[in-house]
């Protein structure tokens, strides 16, 4: 308990705070702190902000109770639940679409062997003709 609480707590003095981190990354960095996933160092070095700065976010967000971190984590699950919902069905739209091309490719293929068989065919008829054509004209009288 002591690596996320420092030993004296003061009341912060009401002021401006910087703009030069988006909220999601204050609150981001206030949940970590509050999971115990990382020492509140390591939370400060991957942030670049003092330890001051990130109990001062602590603060900041405890104040204004634990529900307004929590609702702020519900709608992310949601969205990413409704992403998540919206990813499989554009992935079930790829696959029938995909199983439609196959169909199609493997039909062309068929009518490709076809037309090569039936050229093949009249190759051979032609060249058929033409023989019998030359060998009427060498016919004896």
């Amino acid at each position: 308990m002591r690596d996320t609480v420092p030993d004296k707590v003061s009341k912060p003095v009401p002021r401006e705070w910087r703009g030069d981190y988006s909220e999601e990354t204050k609150q981001s960095a206030v949940l970590e702190l509050c999971s115990n996933e990382l020492t509140p160092n390591e939370l400060c070095q991957k942030y670049g902000i003092s330890r001051t700065t990130l109990y001062e976010w602590k603060i900041q967000y405890i104040g204004k109770g634990k529900s307004a971190l929590n609702e702020d984590k519900k709608t992310k699950k949601s969205d990413y639940i409704k992403q998540i919902e919206e990813l499989q069905s554009q992935k079930e739209a790829v696959d029938r679409e995909l199983s439609e091309m196959k169909k199609q490719l493997y039909k062309a293929h068929l009518e490709k062997d076809v037309y090569e068989k039936a050229a093949e065919i009249l190759k051979k008829e032609k060249w058929a003709t033409i023989l019998k054509i030359s060998q009427i004209g060498k016919k004896p009288l």
